[in-house]
């Protein structure tokens, strides 16, 4: 019942995925936005599919649908639920980078979490693409001011400020969806699996 104009989430989701499997990668773990409120903490298959945020879940989807195709376990991809925030977002890389096998490349659902991880990798001595690559989803500007710069997903932020004020002020009643595409952006945090 609600005007939107969004971006094709899963889409994009596929495009963070093959970037980093074609690069070598078979060892991922997803920093996830919530996928109900009030939760963080690692995710199971059956919260995955209760989700409430579709962006979430469909971003997810993405990135398993492409992992899949290039013979990775999704079952064994660790997703931790973040607050989207530093803190929790903290908490999920100890989290998993206290497995026996960490993974070599991390899948983030926004660039937020990404420049996070890049900051906590590189605190704790590992070398970001080296050691373990980072993609983010967005495209915010902060992303050109991380270092090494973020590879992203970035969505037309401001194309999408425009048709929403445009939808607004031209209201006439009607409901429209608008789904605009997004674009892989490979900057320095991503690189060939060790």
């Amino acid at each position: 019942t609600v005007s939107a104009i969004g971006v094709d989430n899963v889409a994009g989701a596929r495009m963070a995925a093959r970037h980093l499997a074609e690069l070598g990668h078979r060892r991922f773990a997803v920093l996830s936005l919530q996928f109900a409120d009030g939760s963080t903490g690692l995710v199971s298959p059956s919260q995955v599919a209760a989700a409430v945020y579709t962006g979430t879940r469909d971003r997810l989807a993405g990135y398993f649908e492409e992992l899949s195709r290039f013979g990775v376990d999704t079952a064994k991809v660790p997703v931790y639920e973040t607050g989207n925030d530093e803190a929790t977002t903290r908490a999920g890389l100890e989290t998993i980078f206290a497995a026996d096998e960490p993974p070599t490349a991390i899948l983030a659902l926004s660039d937020r979490m990404a420049m996070v991880a890049v900051d906590w990798l590189t605190g704790r001595g590992l070398n970001v693409p080296g050691d373990v690559s980072v993609i983010g989803f967005d495209g915010v500007p902060d992303g050109l001011l991380c270092s090494p710069q973020l590879t992203t997903i970035a969505q037309p932020i401001a194309e999408i400020g425009r048709r929403a004020a445009r939808m607004i002020l031209n209201f006439d009643g009607a409901v429209r969806r608008e789904m605009l595409d997004v674009q892989l952006v490979v900057r320095a945090s991503t690189g060939p699996a060790k």
